[in-house]
This record gives structure tokens, sequence and C-alpha cells, in this order.
């Protein structure tokens, strides 16, 4: 497509509108391309040449990263104002029935010691009393531990 088509299948004023996205986006994207390098070519090269393209390759990655920094800022400025000018909450709250679900991990410790117990007493009663039903069983290890403590 050329610019002129672009123009008008886009319905913009002029075509200079294309011509400046086009150096503008097209410079940014080549020079934060990162193009990979043999093994061979890096060792063809002196330690200067491999130390200033090193430099260079690390300024571009610097560049893209405070980039994409940028971009995270502003799609979250975006969403704030989002929220405030619409009244309309964007965000997950913590309150949700995905993170109600989830297991908590402040309890793991209580769980892991208690765990080997409970199996402990069922496997007992069980040995003791092989047709006791699951009901039973939980109601009779319950009623234990809400005793002992």
């Amino acid at each position: 497509m050329t610019p002129e088509d672009a123009k008008s299948r886009f319905m913009l004023a002029s075509v200079n509108s294309i011509y400046t996205w086009i150096g503008k986006y097209v410079s940014q994207s080549e020079s934060l391309s990162l193009q990979p390098q043999t093994s061979d070519e890096m060792a063809n090269k002196s330690k200067d040449d491999q130390i200033r393209e090193l430099k260079a390759a690390l300024k571009q990655a610097q560049k893209k990263a405070e980039l994409e920094e940028l971009r995270a800022k502003a799609y979250d400025k975006m969403i704030t104002l989002a929220e405030e000018s619409f009244n309309i909450p964007i965000r997950k709250k913590s309150g949700t029935r995905q993170s109600y679900y989830l297991p908590h991990k402040d309890n793991d410790f209580s769980e892991n010691a208690l765990e080997p117990l409970i199996v402990e007493k069922a496997r007992e009663y069980r040995k003791s009393n092989p047709g006791l039903g699951c009901a039973k069983l939980y109601i009779i290890i319950k009623k234990m531990f809400e005793e002992t403590g």
C-alpha cells in the first residue's frame, strides 16, 4: 500500500502524516532490533570492537526496557483515568472468587503439622471399626480435635 492509498483509505488530511509516522516508528524499531551474531563473527573482531558492540547492544536493551516501563506506566495511568472519569472499576480486586478459593499460604505450618496426625487417627479408627463410614469418621476425629484444642 502506498502512502497515497493509505491517505485515502484512512481519510487523512495529508500524506505528510504518514511520512512522519514512518520516520518516527521505523527508525525506532530499527534502533531497538538486536541482530544475533555468531561466535565466529565475534571471534574475528578485536576486543575493542567487541566491547563497543556489546556496549551498543546494552544501550539498546536499556532503551527497550525504559520504553517498556514507560508503556506500563502509561497503561496504568490510562486505567486510573478511565476508572475516575467513568466511575467503573477496571482493576481486579483482591476479594474475587478466584482469589478466595486459592490456597492460603499463612496456614501451611499448621496444616502440614496436623495432616499426618489426622491420617494416623483415621487409620487407627478404621482398623478397630472397618465398617465405619466417612461421615462418622469425620465427626469422631473432629470432636477429638475440638476437645484437645
